[in-house]
């Protein structure tokens, strides 16, 4: 279980963002289960681990954006790093 205020994965906004779509459109995707996250509660939102998102781009064959998010040093902060 991660400490409390640290999260592991992207939210909604930022996955939307990276991906270029609308928030609303990546919801969507969560809700009927084309695109894997978890549902947080109460806030009504989700988490995407960066493995989802670059496995839900694989299948959909959408480009993949400059930079991809990993979670670096063990510190469940999501980061970007530069697409090798």
């Amino acid at each position: 279980m991660l400490a409390k205020g640290l999260r592991r994965g992207l939210t909604v906004q930022e996955a939307a963002q990276l991906l270029q779509f609308h928030p609303e459109a990546v919801r969507y995707w969560l809700r009927v289960g084309e695109l894997r996250g978890t549902r947080l509660e109460p806030a009504d939102d989700w988490l995407v681990e960066p493995d989802d998102l670059l496995a839900f781009l694989r299948q959909n064959d959408e480009p993949f954006p400059w930079s991809v998010p990993v979670v670096s040093g063990g510190d469940a902060r999501a980061v970007f790093t530069p697409a090798h």
